[in-house]
This record gives C-alpha cells, sequence and structure tokens, in this order.
C-alpha cells in the first residue's frame, strides 16, 4: 500500500502544478484523489487512542509498542494491544471491527 501512496502523492503534487481549462473535471479528480489519499493513509497514534478511548471509556496511551490504560484506582495496565517480534499483536478486549482493522492499518503504517 506504501508505493499506491507515494504515487498518489506525486499526482497530487502534479495536479497543483498543472493548468487547464477543464477546471470542473480536475477539481473532481483532485479532490477524489484526495479521498483516495485519506483513506490510503495509516491512521495516527492520535486518532487510534481517541477511537479507543471513546469506545472504551478510558484514557488510552501509547508507548512506541502497544495501546494501553491504567485500571482505575489501580496501578495496573491494562493492555488493548500486546505486539510481538514477528510484527504481530494481540488484542487484550473485546472490539467493534471498525477498531480492529484502524489498529492494524496504524500497525501497517509503524512498519513501514
Amino acid at each position: 500500500m506504501n508505493k499506491e501512496l507515494e504515487a498518489l502523492k506525486l499526482d497530487l503534487e502534479e495536479f497543483k502544478l498543472s493548468k487547464t481549462t477543464e477546471f470542473i473535471l480536475l477539481r473532481f479528480d483532485r479532490e477524489e484523489a484526495l479521498n483516495m489519499l485519506k483513506a490510503l493513509t495509516p491512521p495516527t497514534v492520535d486518532e487510534v487512542c481517541k477511537a479507543l478511548s471513546d469506545f472504551l471509556r478510558e484514557e488510552i496511551s501509547y508507548d512506541n509498542k502497544q495501546f494501553h490504560y491504567i485500571i482505575k484506582n489501580t496501578q495496573c495496565l491494562m493492555f488493548v494491544t500486546e505486539t510481538y517480534d514477528n510484527n504481530t499483536f494481540s488484542l487484550g478486549v473485546y472490539l467493534p471491527p471498525h477498531l480492529i482493522t484502524m489498529i492494524g492499518r496504524f500497525y501497517e503504517g509503524v512498519e513501514k
């Protein structure tokens, strides 16, 4: 996916430099390209933490390896994800599919 993302960024740069009379068509293509760019860009750590915090109703943190939160009134860490050396991770909580996908896309972006 990284190659596609780089190619799309180059296409957008070329678009910014080009001049044409077909403004409406190019504007549509540019908006479509921006939507594709957004869809291909992995979520940031802040976006993932916010989405997890909203769902779990806990303050989620990321320590450059895994997402976690501190259980209220204790010093115990609860891991949302645990990462392993072979580029895999496990989930320590039940999550809906869209959050699992978001976490997976985040870790794919970190790999690169």
